[in-house]
């Protein structure tokens, strides 16, 4: 069997959420309750690294929006600073960079959690706020959602266990605790450790919305490559993959799926 034929997906690790910064602190945030006035109105780290706000009195912020010179970031349940996701709060949604900042204007009233809907050739889903078109020669279904199958899978060649795809389009909303930088990293050991090159591991925006890429390839003695390139963002508690995985020749098919991605509203 050669190594075309043992392309295989893998399955999404479920880590705990940090948020590391570098440097070094001087400060501290307890949640245990106790108050720290020396570094009042900052962030600090707590005992696990993750970035806190404590108010003028030194006492952890949560739920809560924190003004910065008139741009916005958030502190969740757990006292954490919200960053690289979508986050929903008081009914809305609201997108964060990987700094922790609310995207000026990406603010729209919370969806419920759907697997979305098939209309021909396109997708959409009002959760997710995503909309894409597969080539007319792609087979399309939509999954139940379950961990053997995908909210949305097309291309050419899509059998459920043909491990011979010409092209492969999937997109998966996965339960994880994992951070959205956890989850790149992830995906970067996953291809390098299957003897993939890593070509871009940066943020990309696809329709509207920033993701952080792995992109990879793998090179074949007869001068072709398969390449693997997955997209993630977070909303809330779920991962949001999308994921091509082609063969050089219909790099025009991934094109065309991912020049249609838009939104919904």
């Amino acid at each position: 069997m050669n190594f075309k034929q043992k392309i295989r997906y893998m399955a999404a690790l479920a880590l705990g959420t940090v948020f590391m910064t570098s440097g070094s602190f001087h400060a501290w945030a307890s949640q245990a309750g106790a108050a720290n006035p020396a570094a009042a109105n900052t962030w600090v780290p707590d005992a696990q690294g993750i970035l806190c706000h404590l108010d003028a009195s030194g006492q952890v912020q949560y739920n809560t929006w924190i003004d910065e010179g008139g741009r916005w970031r958030y502190v969740d349940e757990k006292g954490h600073m919200v960053a690289s996701m979508t986050k929903t709060v008081g009914g809305v949604q609201y997108t964060f960079d990987r700094e922790g900042y609310m995207t000026a204007g990406s603010e729209r009233p919370a969806q419920e959690y759907e697997i979305g809907s098939l209309s021909g050739q396109t997708y959409e889903n009002r959760w997710a706020d995503m909309r894409f078109t597969f080539p007319d020669t792609a087979e399309v279904r939509l999954g139940d959602g379950s961990a053997r199958t995908y909210p949305v899978i097309g291309g050419e060649h899509v059998e459920e266990n043909d491990p011979e795809l010409g092209c492969r389009f999937t997109l998966d909303f996965l339960d994880t605790a994992m951070s959205l930088e956890e989850y790149q990293e992830k995906l970067i050991k996953e291809a390098s450790a299957n003897g993939y090159q890593i070509n871009d591991s940066g943020t990309v925006t696809l329709g509207g919305y920033p993701y952080l890429a792995c992109k990879a390839s793998f090179g074949f003695s007869d001068g072709t490559s398969h390449f693997s390139d997955v997209y993630v963002r977070r909303i809330d508690d779920k991962v949001v993959e999308l994921r091509f995985d082609y063969y050089e020749e219909l790099k025009d098919k991934a094109d065309f799926v991912l020049a249609s991605l838009g939104q919904t509203d």
